[in-house]
């Protein structure tokens, strides 16, 4: 008699076990596995087929209301073989994806983008980043992002890298096996040749990596900042993603993946920091140029460093400002300062060189003696000449 038990409200048949495992320990087996895509596989073509003319009702699946046409009141899909005969529409009206939207949104906390990407995989459509990224441009003029979400998946930008989720699972499972390469690390393994993985390394990168990939990420990392100004959140997070996608590029070459694609994202991600080598060729140029023009670059792109100390304030003019403006100021309106002390001791110091008036009495007397003593020498003078 064959045994029948249960297990997580799965009821298996133990008399023919795969292996000598129960059927859902194997089936667990097969979900915990590295989804693996055949590489030779392509996708059936598809020919809309057209649906006979005297079909004038067109029902919506999910509300149950009828319209007299497709276009218009349904989603098109062309590319996937489920809608094919269907005249290549949805069979859920546009009214109804909204609402199906919200609730989705409303099941991931408020993710629009999660909400998005299930619809995809529901309605076979590929999930965008850059489809999407368009619909939220053009959802301030009232439109909703699933209306315009179907439009932008005709643009060649977006037809070139898939048409269907069949794509999107293909780009996932890229992103997995060449970006991530998913290895958990013990903490025996944790530390090679003197590079420690802290728990501050794996909130920078994420998990993931593994240890020769954590040392190249911070090595490059480390690298970028000294060779080029990163004073901004803006620039280590551009630095951080070049690292990961100088990571992508190795590690695309080695298991012959998307190369082109890892290349693209380096060069653009380059081009947003500005260390492209043709950007590079282009700031030399500032050796040539005026200095008017080279200051007025400075200005505009970045601060003025800060002075060697053999340049600093050489002519004492910071001082002499501080002192005698500052200082004189503040002296006069009676504020204690820094400034203040400055002037005080410069005026203490001055005193030592001036001449003080003498009294009246002192002054009288000795004009008196240079008078008479000037006038007796000129008599002397005249006698000896005659």
């Amino acid at each position: 008699m064959e045994e029948i038990t249960q297990h997580d409200n799965i009821v298996v048949n133990n008399s023919s076990p795969a292996h000598g495992k129960n059927r859902v320990a194997v089936v667990r087996e097969n979900v915990k596995r590295t989804v693996r895509i055949n590489d030779n596989f392509h996708k059936p073509d598809v020919k809309v087929k057209e649906i006979n003319n005297h079909i004038k009702d067109f029902r919506c699946c999910m509300c149950g209301k009828t319209y007299v046409t497709q276009k218009g009141n349904f989603p098109a899909n062309n590319y996937s073989v489920l809608w094919k005969g269907n005249n290549g529409y949805i069979p859920i009206c546009k009214s109804c994806c909204e609402t199906l939207f919200n609730m989705y949104t409303d099941f991931y906390c408020e993710n629009e983008e999660h909400a998005l990407k299930h619809i995809c995989a529901m309605f076979d459509w590929y999930y965008s980043e850059a489809a999407s990224a368009m619909t939220m441009v053009q959802v301030k003029a009232g439109n909703s992002r699933i209306s315009l979400y179907p439009s932008k998946l005709g643009t060649t930008q977006v037809t070139k890298r898939g048409t269907t989720y069949l794509d999107t699972i293909r780009d996932d499972c890229s992103f997995n096996q060449i970006v991530t390469h998913v290895q958990d690390i013990t903490d025996e393994e944790k530390t090679i040749d003197g590079f420690v993985v802290t728990d501050e390394i794996m909130r920078t990168w994420g998990r993931g990596y593994t240890m020769e990939q954590y040392q190249y990420l911070e090595e490059e990392y480390k690298d970028w900042c000294a060779r080029y100004p990163c004073n901004t959140k803006a620039q280590e997070e551009l630095f951080k993603n070049i690292a990961i996608a100088q990571l992508n590029i190795r590690i695309a070459q080695q298991n012959n993946g998307k190369v082109g694609e890892a290349m693209k994202t380096l060069q653009d991600l380059m081009s947003a920091v500005s260390v492209l080598p043709k950007q590079n060729s282009e700031n030399l140029i500032a050796d040539t140029q005026t200095f008017g023009t080279l200051l007025k670059k400075y200005e505009e792109t970045r601060p003025l460093p800060d002075p060697a100390p053999q340049w600093k304030d050489v002519d004492g003019i910071r001082k002499y400002m501080n002192t005698w403006v500052r200082g004189g100021l503040a002296k006069a309106l009676h504020i204690k300062n820094e400034n203040t002390a400055l002037y005080d001791e410069a005026v203490k110091e001055m005193n030592k060189y001036t001449v003080k008036r003498m009294s009246q009495d002192k002054s009288s007397e000795g004009m008196g003696d240079i008078i008479f003593n000037n006038a007796s020498k000129d008599e002397d003078y005249g006698k000896h000449s005659g």
